[in-house]
């Protein structure tokens, strides 16, 4: 639930600046307050605690994926490691695409935020 309350309040946040796919609006502006203080993909934050939200729902014992999917023990959570750790890589690429737009759009503003909101996800980590 976390995880979608951060995606949520991200949309609400950046309202029409948010898109599903990368762009830069004309009346584009950086977000630089509140949860962007802190880390600079914060929904990226929310959708990986939602990921792993919904392992702990599903990959746990009594579950159904484990209980009746029909795939032996011990394959399904590797399974999801596996598409876990693509995801990941795809999101990475992502931030670095989306970071390189917004310098190129907003260059020393967004140098100087950048500079002071180091990390992309997870504060104090990544």
């Amino acid at each position: 639930l976390v995880g979608g309350f951060i995606r949520l309040y991200c949309y609400r946040r950046l309202r029409t600046l948010f898109t599903f796919e990368l762009s830069i609006r004309r009346d584009h502006h950086l977000i630089k307050t509140g949860i962007y203080s802190v880390v600079r993909h914060r929904s990226y934050t929310g959708a990986f605690l939602a990921a792993i939200g919904v392992a702990l729902c599903h990959l746990t014992p009594g579950a159904w994926v484990t209980e009746c999917s029909g795939l032996p023990p011990g394959v399904v959570v590797p399974i999801w490691i596996v598409g876990l750790s693509i995801a990941c890589a795809g999101l990475d690429a992502r931030m670095c695409k989306e970071d390189r737009m917004l310098r190129d759009r907003f260059r020393t503003e967004w140098d100087a935020w950048a500079a002071r909101v180091r990390y992309k996800i997870f504060f104090g980590v990544y």
